[in-house]
């Protein structure tokens, strides 16, 4: 298969031709769009700054599109492997796009945003007690330590 035969997308140098390409072999081969979808977002994944698989992703339902997303994404959830930051990126720039909107995405984020606020509070409680640590440190207890009263009463 080459660059000619109509269903290769080697040697294309339009996106256009990229997307006719994919939509041919997406109906020759009665492929799950699906599936097609979470290939074409890998591939975004992998290399973000290419403009054909950008405007891929706009062949398909953009109502299914958070749905793939976010089965991404929960693959992850519980897992001992992170979540890669490539796909952080992904949600960023499909966001960016306008192509997800970021309420469609929230719910598959890991942790949840309950989880989020009590982690927040968490941490404010832990600086204001470091905050009043330093204070007190700076300046001292009010009372002076017995050895300083000894002193002071003598002189």
């Amino acid at each position: 298969a080459g660059p000619r035969d109509g269903t290769s997308t080697r040697g294309c140098t339009r996106a256009a031709e990229v997307v006719a390409n994919v939509q041919s072999l997406i109906g020759y081969f009665d492929l799950d769009p699906n599936r097609v979808l979470d290939l074409v977002l890998e591939a975004l994944e992998a290399v973000p700054s290419r403009a054909s698989h950008r405007s891929l992703v706009e062949l398909f339902n953009p109502q299914y599109l958070p749905h793939v997303l976010g089965f991404k994404f929960q693959f992850y959830k519980g897992e001992a492997e992170a979540t890669p930051l490539s796909l952080y990126a992904l949600c960023g720039l499909l966001l960016k796009q306008g192509a997800v909107e970021l309420e469609q995405v929230l719910p598959h984020l890991e942790p949840s945003l309950p989880k989020l606020r009590e982690m927040h509070a968490a941490d404010v409680a832990r600086q204001v007690a470091a905050a009043k640590r330093i204070g007190s440190a700076l300046f001292g207890d009010a009372k002076p330590a017995p050895a300083e009263e000894a002193e002071a009463e003598a002189e």
